[in-house]
């Protein structure tokens, strides 16, 4: 399943050739998936003032009742509970 994923994923935005990638152990790890816990837990961890939380909250919210684009290629084999939305690599923020 994942392999299909990974060449759908690759046919819209094609072969990345710039190799930014960082190795590194995660201060702070989400996990995979969100959820209105996780939305809480980011906010905490930026460590945000109430009204941005609230504004995440909203924004999550929203995102729960938006759907994949009609126009363009078929986005509906993204899976959004297989992507981390949060991590920290280091303890500075």
């Amino acid at each position: 399943m994942m392999d299909d994923n990974k060449k759908k994923i690759d046919a819209i935005v094609g072969d990345y050739k710039f190799g930014f990638k960082t190795e590194s152990k995660d201060v702070i790890n989400t996990g995979k998936g969100i959820n209105e816990d996780i939305v809480r837990a980011i906010s905490k961890y930026k460590n945000e003032p109430e009204w941005m939380l609230d504004f995440r909250l909203k924004a999550y919210k929203k995102f729960l009742e938006l759907e994949n684009p009609s126009w363009g290629p078929d986005l509906s084999f993204i899976n959004f509970d297989e992507f981390t939305y949060f991590l920290r690599a280091s303890e500075r923020a």
